[in-house]
């Protein structure tokens, strides 16, 4: 645990937090780990696994600041659970390294696997996710349409880990030139994806989109209303922005602050099928 590994770590964590909203800087989620991935390799599990703990509560700290509308305690919680992630990743890639050919896919596999997990369930937080960097680069986002925002973390983890293992020379030809040729298939891919998504030139009807958005209270404690009152100020909404011809009608996050049932939600399909679809 040097200090050039630290400060290594630390830049890793705000290359990370520039690469997603707001900064939105994509193109330096290809290189924001490379310093993560250098401060790491040799350093053992237990200072790898420290080091990933490190650069989780810096990178979480940093993309995850609105959170301080809930108190600072939460964020700075937030990021210290979350900073479980990365450290068991980066202390199990460690661990698992043995100078083997193979082993650079430790680091993606593993990484990616993390992501995955916890995106899961009900405490599910998906979040700060790798692939999200590339929203903006919708030929590599067509990979999404295959293996979700997952595989786009995959590509970006893995020419991150290639890059780093470059630059000490832990990396034969073979992997260097699988992995251009994964990103380049991807890239083509996507890019083929997209021409033959294009509209045809020629006169068409404008695809009209509404935003509602109630003026209800969102945090308990602030006399916010029932479930009943709120769905249904937010389908007087859809149906007076359908009667302007809209087309795609969309509601806030956590429109409801209760569990939409099977019923509500069948009636909403309907609602939907008559007013707007």
């Amino acid at each position: 645990m040097t200090w050039r590994r630290v400060l290594a770590v630390l830049a890793s964590a705000a290359a990370f937090a520039a690469a997603l909203p707001p900064y939105d800087l994509g193109w330096l989620a290809w290189v924001a780990l490379v310093p993560l991935v250098l401060a790491t390799l040799g350093a053992g599990p237990r200072a790898a696994m420290w080091l990933g703990y490190l650069w989780g509560l810096a990178a979480f700290g940093a993309v995850l600041w609105w959170l301080v509308a809930f108190g600072a305690g939460v964020w700075a919680l937030m990021a210290c659970i979350l900073a479980v992630v990365p450290a068991a990743v980066l202390g199990v890639a460690a661990w698992a390294d043995r100078g083997r050919p193979a082993d650079v896919l430790w680091l993606p596999v593993l990484w990616t696997a993390s992501e995955f997990l916890r995106s899961q369930g009900p405490l599910g937080f998906p979040w700060a996710l790798l692939g999200e960097s590339q929203h903006a680069a919708l030929a590599v986002a067509q990979t999404a349409s295959v293996a979700g925002v997952f595989g786009v973390s995959f590509l970006v983890i893995l020419v991150n880990t290639v890059l780093a293992r470059m630059l000490v020379r832990r990396v034969g030809p073979v992997a260097v030139l699988a992995t251009a040729t994964v990103v380049a298939l991807s890239w083509a891919w996507g890019n083929a994806a997209l021409g033959a998504a294009t509209v045809p030139a020629g006169p068409s009807r404008p695809l009209l989109a509404a935003v509602v958005q109630t003026t209800f209270a969102t945090r308990p404690g602030q006399a916010a209303p029932d479930a009943p009152a709120r769905l249904s100020a937010l389908e007087r909404l859809t149906r007076q922005a359908a009667q302007t011809g809209a087309r795609i009608v969309v509601w806030p996050e956590t429109a409801s602050p209760v569990d939409i049932g099977r019923a509500a939600r069948r009636a909403l399909r309907q609602d939907a099928a008559r007013s707007v679809c």
